[in-house]
């Protein structure tokens, strides 16, 4: 019986907790931590996309755009900008992180 004003939980699910030092890239937090950077996310759209860009604006994690109150908005992994030399944008980036499903096919 608990004791007189406290109420007693039972904890049915365990919080999984793993060390930063160890989240991958694939994971979500990690992901947008990493990609939030400039310095990391401007080599890495030239080498994918085969490009130069000038100058990136601050990466903006999660970031969700609504364009109306009778539709739903859109959410983007990272969004970032490319700027250029009078700060106008020249280019726009979505930086999404797409995981595919393994199946074993058997014939």
């Amino acid at each position: 019986m608990p004791a007189q004003g406290r109420s007693c939980i039972k904890r049915t699910m365990e919080t999984k907790r793993t060390p930063f030092e160890q989240l991958p890239i694939t994971d979500r937090f990690m992901f947008a931590m990493v990609f939030s950077h400039k310095e990391i996310a401007k080599p890495f759209l030239e080498a994918v996309l085969g490009i130069k860009i000038l100058e990136l604006r601050d990466p903006e994690p999660e970031k969700t755009v609504d364009v109306s109150p009778f539709y739903k908005g859109i959410r983007y992994d990272v969004f970032v900008k490319e700027t250029g030399p009078n700060g106008e944008t020249l280019r726009s980036f979505d930086i999404e992180m797409q995981m595919e499903d393994k199946f074993l096919y058997i014939h």
